[in-house]
């Protein structure tokens, strides 16, 4: 009996690599329930968002698997326009100030 009043002490869990990555790749599914995923593993939602989080931090710092593809330029047509037409809803230099009313 006094082995049963000492509280047991929990260790702590370690899971592999490959657990983790299968269980992102399964979250990353469309349609995929964080929660369903993490109680037919036995393991915490929390602990499979955690993985998400690390996995694409991973992806985004370009050592993972996933690179993102150089910036392209894409070519543009700019219309021409007088500069009257270009501001004509805004005070503008380019366009003459309407004369203030006559004073009384």
């Amino acid at each position: 009996m006094a082995d049963q009043d000492t509280p047991s002490r929990r260790r702590r869990r370690d899971h592999s690599p490959e657990l983790k990555r299968e269980l992102v790749r399964q979250y990353l599914l469309p349609g995929a329930s964080v929660s369903s995923i993490a109680m037919a593993h036995g393991i915490n939602a929390d602990l499979v968002f955690k993985w998400r989080r690390e996995h694409l931090a991973v992806e985004a710092s370009g050592s993972g698997p996933v690179q993102a593809s150089a910036p392209q330029l894409l070519p543009i047509t700019l219309a021409s326009a007088t500069p009257s037409d270009a501001c004509r809803h805004l005070p503008c230099p380019h366009r003459a100030r309407p004369a203030p009313p006559p004073a009384a």
